[in-house]
This record gives C-alpha cells, structure tokens and sequence, in this order.
C-alpha cells in the first residue's frame, strides 16, 4: 500500500498541474499532442482515484466508497481519444460523472485526515458543474475544472502521508 499511495500521491498532483498547463493550450479537433496531454491527465486521475479509494475505503461508508467507484468509472469513460457514440459524448458526460461523483462524496472524505480542502473543492467543483450546464456560462465550466484539478492536486499531501 506504501508504494500505491505514494505513487497516487504524484499523480494527483501531476493530474492538478496538468490540467492547469492544458488550459493554456487553444483547442484544435484531431490535435495529437493535445489528445496525448488529455489522456496523460485522465490516466494521472484514473491512479489518483485508485489511491484514493484504498486510502479512504476503510474509514468511510458505503455510499462514500461506491460514489468513488463511480466517479472512477467516469474517469475510464474518458481515457483516450475523445469517443462519441449513439449520440453521446463520452467526455463530457464521464468528465460530468466524475465531477458530481466526487461531489457527492465531498461528505464522506471530509472527516477523513487531509482531505477537508480537496472533499471542499470537489464539491464547489459539481455545484459550479451543474450550475454551468443550467445556463451559468463559460466561467463557471472553467471553475468547475479548476475546482476539480485543484481538488486532485489537494489529496496528493494525504496520500502520500497515508503511506507512511
């Protein structure tokens, strides 16, 4: 478990800072290396999250632990090119699964040690979500994604420190 949570650790943390350096790139369709540091993003958050559950899986609730589990198969949803299927877009509704997921398990991880911050900012992180898509605009989509990065970057202190 040392090696798991040290090496989610730097995941998390590479997964924050990624997303930050991804927002300063222009979008273009079909952009190879932009594609290649999305799916470096998504996998650094699909071995965040494995950390997370065995980090948080022993000290709270069931509901907790299969809200993480379905905010990590959001994640895998999106893993990769960008996929639409059957007239959906899988990176936008895993990314939203994902979001309210770990806002929904906001409660559950905040009692636990080191998480109060990142448990605070995923849930701002699906208010402003869910906000955004009622109509709230492109501010508030941006600071679903900052919240949600800046929670990824915030789990990386006590998952490393869980290793020990």
């Amino acid at each position: 478990m040392h090696r798991l949570f040290r090496i989610s650790a730097c995941a998390a943390l590479l997964a924050g800072l990624l997303w930050l350096v991804a927002q300063a790139i222009p979008y273009v369709p079909d952009n190879a290396p932009r594609e290649v540091l999305y799916a470096a993003i998504d996998l650094a958050f699909l071995i965040a999250l494995t950390g997370l559950i065995a980090f948080a899986a022993p000290q709270i609730k069931t509901a907790g632990l299969v809200l993480l589990l379905i905010a990590l198969g959001g994640v895998a949803s999106i893993v990769g090119p960008d996929a639409k299927a059957f007239g959906v877009d899988f990176y936008i509704a895993g990314s939203a699964v994902m979001t309210i997921a770990l806002g929904l398990a906001a409660p559950f991880l905040a009692p636990l040690p080191g998480l109060k911050p990142a448990a605070a900012a995923w849930l701002l992180a699906a208010l402003a979500g869910l906000a955004s898509a009622i109509g709230g605009g492109t501010v508030l989509f941006l600071a679903a994604g900052l919240l949600l990065a800046l929670g990824f970057a915030l789990i990386a202190p006590p998952l490393w420190h869980g290793a020990n």
